[in-house]
């Protein structure tokens, strides 16, 4: 899994589960490698098994939780958030990704509160920075918001994700100067990155004098780095 091999890891965890079936590790971690392969449903059912057998289980509560707002279904997902973080109520991860189920029910201002709570406990985690300046951005609060993925950037450089959301509020904030070049990195790092690329191009048309465009033209993603496992 640490070497980006899913699908190795999932025949592991398989031959794991063959030998012992009620193995919770080895079901959480198949849900894992499930999710990693765009299985969200299958990875629902193997947190779901590894829940049936220790219901307080938190890497599994939260797993299940990140596979739910996979599936569209965020308000189940709190549900899943809010036992985890009764078990353990300074869990930076279900806190941080309780705020990204929130981001998908549009409640961007609880989600702050989230992100916020998770870095009051991990303060050097990035994915938790670019997902409060996701928030921030959506309720248009664009200077902090920047602040934000800049903190991220300095924690995680080179991040093409980081750099597109940092471009996008650079964009809000009429800098398509300083936005275009940014988008130039991201797109370096990831050639396929499409929201980079719908970026890039609403920047040349601001510089170039092409009228203002209407704010529901640029890119708004809610969170585009991983939430925590």
């Amino acid at each position: 899994m640490a070497r980006g091999r899913p699908s190795e890891a999932l025949a592991s965890y398989q031959r794991a589960l063959a030998v012992r079936p009620d193995c919770v590790p080895a079901l959480n971690n198949r849900g894992v490698a499930l999710r990693n392969l765009g299985c969200p449903a299958e990875a629902l059912a193997s947190f779901d098994a590894a829940l049936e057998i220790e219901p307080e289980h938190l890497d599994a509560l939260n797993n299940r939780g990140r596979a739910l707002v996979d599936l569209g279904r965020a308000d189940e997902a709190l549900r899943s958030f809010d036992k985890a973080l009764a078990i353990n109520p300074h869990g930076a991860r279900a806190l941080n990704n309780r705020g990204n189920a929130l981001m998908k029910l549009r409640r961007a201002e609880e989600a702050l509160g989230n992100y916020e709570q998770a870095l009051a406990l991990e303060p050097r985690a990035a994915d938790a920075h670019n997902n409060r300046g996701t928030a921030l951005r959506e309720l248009e609060r664009y200077d902090e918001a920047l602040a934000s993925f800049d903190r991220a950037l300095a924690l995680l450089p080179g991040n093409a994700e980081i750099l597109g959301n940092a471009s996008h509020t650079l964009l809000d904030l009429g800098r398509a100067e300083d936005a275009l070049a940014n988008y130039d990195l991201a797109i370096a790092l990831r050639p396929d990155y499409d929201q980079a690329h719908n970026g890039r191009g609403n920047a040349l048309a601001r510089k170039r004098g092409a009228g203002e465009l209407r704010q529901s033209h640029i890119p708004r993603p809610l969170t585009t780095t991983r939430g925590w496992r």
